[in-house]
């Protein structure tokens, strides 16, 4: 027979089930800053998935799933009009549900079938820069080229780069156009780290 739990126990569950996302999430965003190839593939990824996830929980999605394009949980797939997949796994994430935040479950469209299109989220600049700042801010730690480096860069710094002649390799962020500032290219990282400073100073006057 099913026994109800008392409510002191049912929010010590809840709370070591958000402290436990909690961690995660710090670790996670902990590996993205390890070298340039991590965070480019961090910041292409969290382009991908759009402004309406948060940092943590986009580093929690892409770990569990490089390649995700577009997460949601069970029953906003549902609406949007595709199905979870029997046996698919979700990933946990933080959520914010009538004022607190819980845990919750969302799946990637791999994890997902039907008919309806998947949304898609255009790579913005400004997005790069937001999740940096988060990053930087989160880890405490300044930002310039040596603690957000693109793979590019990092790739000429030892000497190899978009000029080795490798066709296996990408380099997505060598150049980016500084928008909304102007349209002319720049290198990717001069653009990520001027936008990532600027996000970074509104999240230390937020905290003032």
């Amino acid at each position: 027979m099913y026994e109800r739990m008392n409510i002191e126990d049912w929010k010590a569950k809840k709370k070591n089930d958000r402290d436990a996302v909690m961690t995660d999430q710090k670790q996670a965003l902990q590996e993205v800053l390890q070298d340039g190839a991590d965070l480019t593939a961090y910041l292409l990824g969290r382009g991908r998935l759009g402004s309406g996830i948060t940092s943590g929980n986009a580093a929690l999605v892409l770990k569990a799933c490089p390649q995700a394009t577009a997460v949601m949980s069970f029953d906003g797939w549902n609406q949007f009009g595709r199905r979870v997949s029997k046996g698919a796994v979700g990933i946990s994430q933080l959520v914010r549900s009538g004022g607190y935040f819980t845990v919750g479950k969302v799946y990637d469209r791999s994890a997902t079938y039907g008919n309806k299109p998947c949304p898609t989220v255009e790579l913005q600049g400004d997005q790069l820069g937001k999740a940096v700042a988060v990053l930087t801010a989160c880890l405490e730690l300044e930002i310039n080229v040596l603690t957000v480096t693109t793979h590019c860069e990092a790739a000429l710094f030892d000497g190899y780069g978009p000029h080795s002649g490798d066709p296996q390799l990408r380099w997505d962020l060598w150049y980016l156009p500084d928008l909304p500032l102007d349209s002319v290219l720049k290198p990717g990282g001069y653009v990520i780290r001027g936008k990532a400073l600027w996000y970074l100073s509104e999240i230390l006057r937020q905290r003032r």
